[in-house]
C-alpha cells in the first residue's frame, strides 16, 4: 500500500498532523514509538511524558501567538469528539521587569488579538495582593494575568487524543523507530517516484510524501537526504517536582500557570537572601496530581542553564542521567525564593531536551522533494502543536503555503547557509 503521506515521529506536532491529515481523507501513516516504561535501553524519547505544559495566549513574538489561540481555540473540541480531558483553563501569570521587552511585546500580542481577559497587575503590591504565597519582593516588576484561554495542558492525554481521532479516520499507527528515509520506485503509480520510510525492525513504508516531526531526534538516524544538515540547536532542559502536602495543596489550590522572565522580577532585596538576579527566569506549573497518585509543583529552569547538545550520543545521556548537581541546585533556589512558605514533602528533578533554532519560530517547510520538516520547539510548541501539525499536514499534502502566517517566517534555515552567511 502506498500512503498520501507517511509522518514520522509520533510526538505532540506529529501526532496533530496525522488527524488534521486524515480528517481530510488521506492515506495517512504515523511512524513513532510508545512512550518507554523505563528510559534506559532507549535512545528515543518523547518532550512529552509529563502531565503538564504551559498554555496562553500570548507572546513576546507575534506568530507564537497566533498559532497558540488558534489551538487554544480547539481545545475543547478535540475534548468533545475523544471523551479525553487534558485542558485545564487555571489561567496564566507572566511577571517581569516593568521596562523589560517581554511584558511589553505579551501586552502587544494582546491588544492585537484584541484579547479582553488580560489582566496588569502594575505594581508588586498588586501582585502580592492576588498572589500572597509569592516571594516576590522587587518593586520594579509588573505581571499580566491571563484568566482565560490560558492554563496548563496534559500533553500525554493530548496524544492520546490526536491519535484516537486520527486512527478513526483510517489513520494507522506504527509504534516502531524510523531508522531511514530515501527515494524509491513506486508499485501502486506505474513506478513513479515514492519516498520509503524503513523502521528498525526492517518494515518499509511507502508514502507519495513524508512529514519529519522528529525533534532532538532528526539526526539519529538517516531521515534526512545525504548531505542536508539543518540548523538546530538540542538544548538542556531541567525540572524539579516538589510533592506537596494536603495543606500546601489547599494554599495553592487556585494557583495559575507562571512564567517569571527578564532575569531580575525574583531580586529578594528585602528578604536577606543573597542570590544572583540570573538565577531567577523560571516557568512553573500548578499543583497537577501524577500517575502516581501524589500532587506535585513543577518548577523549570530558564535559559541560564541551558547547554547545547552537541551529539547524539550527549542527547541520550542527558535524557537517561540524573541532572549536573549546579543545575539541580539552581532549581532548588530559584524554588525556595519563589515559594518562601512551600514545604515539600519530596524533592525530585527531571530532564528534558527543546529544540532552538536561529530564528525562535518553528520550521515548517519543504527541505526536498517529497520531504517536508516541522521542526524546532524553541520551548513553546506543545500548547500550538494543534496548529503547527495543521500547517504542516496541509504543507506537505498540498505542496503549497495556504495560510496568511508568511511562509519565510516558518523556512528551515541549512546549516551550511548560515555559515555563508557569516562570510
Amino acid at each position: 500500500m502506498e500512503y498520501d503521506l507517511c509522518i514520522v515521529g509520533a510526538g505532540m506536532i506529529g501526532s496533530s498532523a496525522a488527524r488534521h491529515a486524515a480528517a481530510l481523507g488521506k492515506r495517512v501513516c504515523l511512524v513513532g514509538p510508545e512512550e518507554p516504561k523505563s528510559r534506559y535501553g532507549h535512545d528515543i524519547f518523547g518532550a512529552h511524558y509529563d502531565e503538564g505544559r504551559i498554555t496562553r495566549s500570548t507572546a513576546s513574538e507575534f506568530i507564537w501567538a497566533v498559532v497558540s489561540r488558534r489551538s487554544i481555540a480547539g481545545y475543547r473540541q478535540l475534548e468533545r469528539e475523544s471523551g479525553i480531558k487534558f485542558y485545564h483553563e487555571v489561567g496564566c501569570l507572566s511577571v517581569g521587569h516593568r521596562s523589560g521587552l517581554f511584558l511589553q511585546k505579551s501586552l502587544e500580542s494582546a491588544k492585537r488579538q484584541d484579547l479582553p481577559s488580560v489582566d496588569l497587575l502594575p505594581s508588586v503590591a498588586e501582585l502580592k495582593k492576588r498572589f500572597p504565597y509569592l516571594g516576590i519582593y522587587n518593586r520594579n516588576i509588573r505581571a499580566i494575568f491571563e484568566t482565560r484561554n490560558a492554563g496548563y495542558i496534559n500533553p500525554r492525554r493530548l496524544i492520546e487524543i490526536q491519535q484516537k481521532l486520527a486512527q478513526r479516520d483510517g489513520c494507522v499507527i506504527v509504534r516502531e523507530v524510523a531508522d531511514s528515509v530515501e527515494e524509491t520506485a513506486g508499485t501502486a503509480s506505474g513506478g513513479a517516484v515514492v519516498m520509503k520510510v524503513t523502521t528498525e525492525r526492517r518494515r518499509a513504508i511507502l508514502a507519495k510524501t513524508v512529514l519529519l516531526a522528529t525533534g532532538a531526534f532528526t539526526e539519529f538516524r538517516s531521515l534526512l537526504p545525504p548531505g542536508l544538515r539543518l540548523d538546530l540547536e538540542p538544548v538542556t532542559q531541567g525540572v524539579v517536582f516538589a510533592e506537596l502536602s494536603a495543606e500546601d495543596q489547599e494554599k495553592l489550590r487556585d494557583m495559575p500557570s507562571m512564567l517569571i522572565l527578564e532575569n531580575d522580577p525574583l531580586l529578594a532585596e528585602e528578604s536577606g537572601q543573597a542570590l544572583q538576579a540570573t538565577d531567577y527566569d523560571s516557568y512553573i506549573l500548578p499543583p497537577i496530581k501524577y500517575p502516581d497518585g501524589k500532587v506535585y509543583l513543577k518548577l523549570g529552569h530558564g535559559n541560564k542553564d541551558e547547554k547545547i547538545l552537541k551529539s547524539p550520543s550527549e542527547i541520550r545521556q542527558w535524557f537517561t542521567s540524573k541532572l549536573p548537581l549546579d543545575c539541580e541546585q539552581s532549581l532548588l533556589r530559584i524554588l525556595k525564593a519563589t515559594f518562601p512558605d512551600l514545604k515539600p514533602v519530596s524533592l525530585h528533578t527531571d530532564s528534558c531536551v527543546t529544540v532552538n533554532t536561529p530564528t525562535r519560530l518553528p520550521y515548517i517547510d519543504t527541505v526536498a522533494p517529497r520531504l517536508t520538516v516541522a521542526l524546532g520547539d524553541n520551548g513553546y510548541s506543545a500548547k500550538c502543536c494543534d496548529e503547527l501539525g495543521r500547517l504542516a499536514a496541509s504543507l506537505a499534502l498540498t505542496g503549497k503555503w495556504e495560510d496568511d502566517l508568511p511562509k519565510e517566517a516558518f523556512r528551515a534555515i541549512v546549516k551550511r547557509d548560515r555559515e555563508n552567511s557569516k562570510l
